[in-house]
């Protein structure tokens, strides 16, 4: 997800708007991205190649909709701990322009953070 949010290219001109455009905004972009990836690297992601995180991504994806394939949440018809993580994954990875699409692309997966939606709410 960090990745895919901060250092991906599809995202990077979208992310430095958000720091702004003055000399303070600039330089915090800077420290940040040096920050994010220093940490995207330590965890391994960064030392791949882009296709091949990408093609991890689509993997997991691809995993997690076959669990959810005929089911309302992972583990039952009420959700869990481990369905606000999945949840908390998918949200994050839909702020993406680079991994929104992903998603998008797997119904299964858009009706479940779709129904996580609801419950988050409460």
């Amino acid at each position: 997800g960090l990745y895919f949010l901060w250092l991906h290219p599809a995202n990077r001109a979208n992310v430095a708007q958000l720091f702004g455009r003055d000399l303070l905004g600039r330089m915090a972009y800077r420290l940040y991205l040096a920050r994010i990836t220093r940490q995207v690297r330590g965890q391994g992601t960064g030392r791949k190649p882009p296709e091949q995180i990408e093609a991890d991504l689509q993997r997991h994806l691809d995993a997690a909709q076959a669990m959810l394939d005929g089911r309302r949440f992972l583990l039952g018809d009420e959700p869990l701990l481990c369905d606000f993580a999945l949840f908390g994954q998918l949200s994050f990875l839909l702020r993406s322009a680079a991994s929104h699409g992903f998603i998008k692309a797997r119904p299964v997966l858009m009706r479940y953070v779709d129904r996580m939606r609801v419950v988050s709410r409460g």
